[in-house]
């Protein structure tokens, strides 16, 4: 069960700008990944991140977006990525 209210639209990503700066903040990501101490925090769990910094966290990404919500956090410009144990390769 969610802890805070169901969130309402996400906006998208609009410019080639964010696009580029969502990529620079996945490859960040990956890099941390393989640090266990990242793993040991972050395993499982929702990332939220901006500028190469975790803003916040959660398992569940309903409870994640409203979190940001109530950050007032611009939710366009958060990249958030699900952290999957090291060495797990998930293919799409």
């Amino acid at each position: 069960e969610p802890k805070y209210r169901t969130p309402g639209p996400i906006p998208e990503v609009t410019t080639k700008e964010e696009l580029i700066a969502f990529e620079k903040e996945d490859a960040w990501l990956h890099k941390q990944i393989e640090d266990e101490s990242f793993q040991t925090k972050f395993k499982n769990k929702f990332v939220a991140i901006r500028d190469n910094k975790i803003v916040d966290d959660d398992e569940d990404i309903t409870n994640l977006i409203n979190k940001l919500r109530i950050k007032k956090l611009n939710i366009s410009q958060i990249f958030v990525e699900f952290v999957y144990p090291k060495g797990l390769a998930v293919f799409f």
